[in-house]
């Protein structure tokens, strides 16, 4: 009589064990892919913007567009049409004022191209982000976007710290030392104000949880995180684009603390 050979449990064992050991390699090897991928993705968006500013420029005697808002990814709708127009994007569909909103019901679909693929929250509620309104569904006249543009700053200078790393706007794009002034960034946050986020927990605030200031709608009860997140105390680092039209991944470990309006921006 012919017996089925079978796995012995130590043989059984062996193996389970050699599938976890190949899995604890395999997964942070495809975690690396993918977030390397993300990152490529994000600096060629990083690239059209940049080129899309530069060109704006160029048909503007060297001078950018200019803004003031809250955070600096808050950008005026006429500002965001001036950027479409000046990349080759499609104007025709985006809205401007509150009359052209109420009449479409929504605004033309966002262009992927303004958001990071790694910013988890831009990547859920980016037509919100695109569509933005103030809580309770009111107009507003800016959306969000999912970089930093540095843009000059009419009137009273934005909330600077340390005063040291003061950041000097740029309102042309025929600076001087082109190569070194920075334009366009990754979105970099942290909460700093918090009582949730001890100092002695979180010295340098919370990267992955920032209290939002949109408000209601479909974003009601979200909160805004760090594009490239290493954990909640710390970002991965950035894409940054300069005014020459280069740009260069920079590591957390070598931003700064540059500017602060309810949450801190860095880069």
């Amino acid at each position: 009589m012919n017996r089925k050979k079978a796995f012995t449990l130590i043989e059984l064992l062996v193996v389970i064990a050699i599938i976890a050991l190949l899995l604890s390699i395999l997964i942070p090897a495809l975690s690396r892919a993918r977030d390397q991928a993300m990152r490529s993705v994000c600096s060629n968006n990083v690239h059209q913007i940049l080129a899309g500013l530069i060109m704006y420029g160029d048909e503007n005697s060297g001078q950018l567009p200019r803004y003031g808002r809250w955070w600096l990814w808050d950008i005026p709708r006429d500002t965001t049409t001036e950027i479409m127009e000046a990349m080759g994007l499609r104007t025709e569909e985006v809205c401007e004022t509150q009359t052209e909103w109420n009449a479409n019901g929504r605004d033309a679909p966002a262009p992927k191209v303004f958001y990071c693929p790694a910013n988890i929250t831009h990547k859920r509620y980016m037509q919100y982000c695109w569509d933005y309104h103030h809580p309770g569904g009111g107009w507003s006249d800016y959306r969000v976007f999912g970089y930093f543009l540095l843009f000059d700053w009419p009137g009273t200078p934005p909330d600077i710290e340390p005063p040291e790393d003061y950041k000097i706007w740029v309102g042309r794009c025929d600076v001087k030392n082109a190569t070194d002034v920075e334009l366009v960034t990754d979105v970099t946050l942290s909460d700093v104000d918090n009582p949730n986020y001890p100092a002695a927990e979180y010295p340098n605030g919370n990267f992955a949880s920032i209290v939002s200031g949109s408000g209601g709608g479909a974003y009601s009860g979200q909160t805004d995180t760090t594009s490239h997140l290493r954990n909640d105390r710390a970002g991965a680092g950035g894409n940054i684009g300069f005014v020459d039209g280069h740009v260069d991944w920079r590591p957390f470990t070598q931003m700064k603390w540059r500017f602060k309006r309810g949450p801190v921006h860095w880069w």
